[in-house]
């Protein structure tokens, strides 16, 4: 009996490749975010330096300086958290490509299997009646 060959393999290789393609660009989109989100953490970190040091300094040009740059800092902030929100969408985006190449691929790997099972089941059921038409050979 020839081996078994499923008829749709190719596609199957296809959805697969399609399946990592998409969790590589999901590791990608959340390593974005990953990093607007140290950005973020960093700003903050600065900002409170800058708080704790405001009044520190002796004279009123240095004052209006770090006043400057705490302004700075606000306004990065504001445009990392903007940045945050649309890299947020795009995992999001990216979760549901990858449910959905997930489940093209599992139709088919399901499909396969079931296939597989079946041929298991018809090659066993040759074999017995081949070893059955034996055992009635020789025994005539």
């Amino acid at each position: 009996m020839k081996s078994f060959d499923f008829s749709l393999e190719k596609i199957l290789q296809i959805r697969q490749f399609n399946e990592r393609q998409s969790e590589i660009e999901l590791g990608n989109a959340i390593s974005v975010v990953t990093q607007l989100q140290q950005q973020l953490k960093d700003i903050a970190q600065k900002k409170y330096i800058a708080d704790k040091n405001r009044y520190s300094v002796a004279n009123v040009e240095a004052i209006i300086s770090v006043e400057h740059y705490i302004t700075r800092l606000d306004k990065d902030k504001e445009k990392l958290l903007n940045d945050l929100a649309t890299a947020e969408l795009v995992v999001e985006k990216k979760r549901t490509e990858l449910s959905e190449s997930m489940k093209q691929r599992k139709v088919l790997s399901k499909l396969k299997e079931k296939q597989q099972v079946i041929y298991k089941k018809e090659k066993n059921k040759k074999e017995e009646q081949e070893l059955d038409d034996i055992g009635k050979n020789s025994r005539s």
